[in-house]
């Protein structure tokens, strides 16, 4: 039934618009065309013995394809389970071409994963660790100075004795990346995280 009306309506809109050309678009009432990508409106006005019925029917195409409806949104980023995710509001045109046609939001997210290995997730965006900042208080394989590191994952150590073994913390890369351990066996002895003499 529903297939049925629209071949009726399409017929009836076609039929006006060649009847709009015949007379030169002189007549001045719903001389809109679908080729000029301009809505048609029929009103139909029956007769029925009621002539105050006005029934207007929309037959335009409100979009062709997803591009017609608007440009896609990609929102603020954010880091989730280490990874980047930015969420995505998608512009999609459903039944493109058609009198049926409409525009709607889609949303989703485009998820970058970061290398476990590599990398960490900040502010939205991967980074390689190696290359984000490391300190460390006693300026890097210092044996004789306690220091404290914090390194670009922004875990802490500090050097640590245990018998004379030292545990030293550096940066893994010149004052960026992991923190890194060695232990050393002080010549003398190891007190609070230092060797001493």
């Amino acid at each position: 039934m529903g297939t049925l009306k629209i071949l009726l309506i399409t017929l009836l809109v076609l039929a006006l618009v060649l009847a709009g050309c015949s007379k030169n678009n002189d007549s001045g009432a719903n001389g809109a065309t679908a080729a000029d990508n301009t809505p048609v409106v029929q009103k139909n006005t029956t007769s029925s013995g009621n002539d105050n019925i006005n029934n207007d029917v929309d037959l335009s195409v409100r979009c062709s394809k997803d591009s017609e409806c608007g440009s896609d949104v990609i929102s603020e980023p954010y880091c989730f389970q280490g990874n980047a995710v930015a969420p995505v509001t998608k512009m999609k045109c459903i039944y493109p071409g058609t009198i049926k046609s409409y525009c709607t939001k889609e949303k989703t997210e485009l998820t970058t994963l970061c290398d476990r290995d590599e990398e960490t997730c900040r502010k939205g965006k991967c980074l390689v660790v190696a290359d984000l900042p490391c300190s460390d208080s006693d300026g890097g394989k210092n044996y004789y100075k306690r220091g404290e590191i914090v390194d670009a994952l922004f875990e802490s150590h500090s050097d640590d004795c245990e018998d004379d073994v030292l545990t030293e913390w550096y940066c893994s890369n010149d004052g960026k990346g992991f923190a890194r351990s060695i232990e050393y066996t002080c010549p003398e002895r190891c007190v609070t995280g230092a060797c001493v003499d």
